[in-house]
């Protein structure tokens, strides 16, 4: 199944409450892909990625990927020698969660 942006960004305003999205478009240019994924631009200025698993396997490797991003803490980023995007939010998105992080 693959998720149109709005729908995308219709889970990021749900796991991100009093932020607006003002812009949405597909991440990628492909329509098939083990996530479906868009980049927000939110009423802050700031742009973020919305990501939903397309697969059962794809979901685990998000749901990982989740709580690793929230394990990093300041001190842990400071000595990674690269940038790892933030954890932002989660949010239901039919059976699945949908992960958002800065972009």
């Amino acid at each position: 199944m693959t998720r149109s942006p709005l729908t995308l960004a219709a889970a990021a305003t749900s796991a991100l409450p009093r932020v607006g999205v003002v812009a949405a478009g597909p991440l990628t240019s492909t329509a098939t892909g083990r996530f479906d994924s868009a980049v927000l631009t939110l009423d802050d200025g700031r742009r973020v990625v919305v990501r939903a698993p397309a697969t059962d396997d794809a979901a685990r490797d998000l749901a990982a990927e989740a709580l690793a991003l929230r394990a990093l803490t300041p001190g842990v980023r400071a000595v990674l020698g690269m940038r790892a995007p933030e954890y932002l939010g989660e949010a239901g998105l039919g059976d699945v969660r949908a992960l958002v992080t800065d972009f």
